[in-house]
């Protein structure tokens, strides 16, 4: 935890957003995975 936390960091002063999902989010809702990724591509335009 202490590892993505850094890299979090590190990615987002380079003006990376990082999104995180649990495989077994992925696996029983894609749908809404998409929605959340789809949703931030959007505000960013």
């Amino acid at each position: 935890m202490q590892r993505d936390r850094m890299l979090n960091k590190r990615l987002q002063e380079a003006g990376i957003t990082v999104i995180r999902f649990w495989q077994n989010e992925i696996k029983q809702n894609l749908g809404a995975c998409l929605h959340s990724i789809l949703g931030l591509i959007a505000e960013r335009q």
